[in-house]
Formats: C-alpha cells, structure tokens, sequence
C-alpha cells in the first residue's frame, strides 16, 4: 500500500509544483504584458508631447518671420516716405532761403520765419521718425549736441504765434539770462557723465 500510495503523493507533489510554475510563468508574463502597455502608453504620450513642442515650435518660428518681414516692410515704407516728404521740405525750405533776400515788409519776413521753422520742423520730424525705427532694429547710435533752450523757445513763439492770437492764449516761454548759448558750451564726456 506504501508503495502504491507512494508515486501517486509524488505525482500530486510533482503536479502542485507544476502548478505553482504555471501561476508564476502566469503573473510574471501578466506584469510585463502590463509594464509593457504602460511603457507603450508612455512613449505614445511623450511622442504627442514632442509633435505639440514642434508644432508650438513651428508657430513662433513663422510668428518671428512674419514680425521680421513687417519691421522690414516698416522701415522700406519710412525710407519711401522719408524721401517723398523730405523733396518737398527741401524745396519749401530752398524757395524760403531764395524769398528772404526779397522780402523787406517785416510781417513778410516774420511769416517767412514761421514757413522756415515749421519745414525745419517737419524735417526733424522725420528724421525722429526713423530714428525711432533704427532704435527698433537695434542700430541707433548716439550722438550728444549742444542745444540752446532760447532756439527752442524761439522756435515754440513762431510756431504758435498764430494760434495763440487767435485763441488770445498768453504764450510765454523764458530761459534765465545766465544760461550759456550752445556756442560757448563745449560739450565733452565729463558733461554726460561717461
């Protein structure tokens, strides 16, 4: 009976190892068939993430062509413009020149002096007008002169002079009779502070 009992309790010993191989084959190969769709998934979503960095990528790129191909289109239209206005004011300001010398009635002259100033004006104008889009490209360079607040206040008088009378606005524009005209003002680096 020993002997009989005995290969059958080794068959069943045998089988339940077996069984336990089985279960562990089972589950082992059941964990990396879920590490591997979780590392699918992964690499699904990191390639996303990676398509939508190219494609946010791809828009600043052609938003910093388009910004460049305005500022160039910017400035091509300020040089035009520069150059139509300027041949005109160049023109006003010459025939204004060829006038003075012509002229004697001194309400001849004064209006004269207001045409002189407001084209000068104007060019200046201009010429801040392109500064501005050289100081947007990044090649403004600075050049410090001498100015005279009287030319400046001279300048307000004409200009407005007109207006004010009409409007009969009191314009008063003042500098302080010590203060050096731009003529005998050096001006040199130690002024700036550099």
């Amino acid at each position: 009976d020993q002997i009989r009992q005995s290969p059958g309790h080794l068959v069943a010993t045998h089988l339940e190892s077996t069984r336990r191989q089985l279960l562990r084959a089972s589950l082992t190969s059941l964990a990396a068939g879920i590490l591997g769709i979780g590392a699918g998934a992964f690499a699904l979503w990191l390639s996303r993430l990676m398509l939508q960095h190219q494609e946010r990528e791809q828009i600043l790129v052609e938003a910093k062509l388009q910004a460049e191909r305005s500022s160039q289109e910017k400035t091509f239209f300020l040089a035009n413009m520069s150059h139509e206005i300027r041949t005109p004011m160049n023109s006003i300001l010459g025939f204004s020149e060829l006038l003075e010398g012509e002229l004697h009635e001194p309400r001849h002259r004064q209006y004269l002096k207001s045409i002189r100033s407001s084209a000068g004006s104007l060019l200046q104008l201009i010429n801040d007008i392109l500064d501005i889009s050289k100081i947007e490209a990044g090649v403004m360079a600075l050049q410090p002169e001498p100015t005279d607040p009287r030319e400046i206040c001279e300048f307000i008088r004409t200009v407005f002079a007109e207006s004010t009378v009409r409007k009969q606005i009191n314009l008063e524009c003042e500098c302080p009779e010590d203060l050096p005209d731009r003529k005998s003002t050096r001006l040199n680096s130690s002024h700036l502070g550099i």
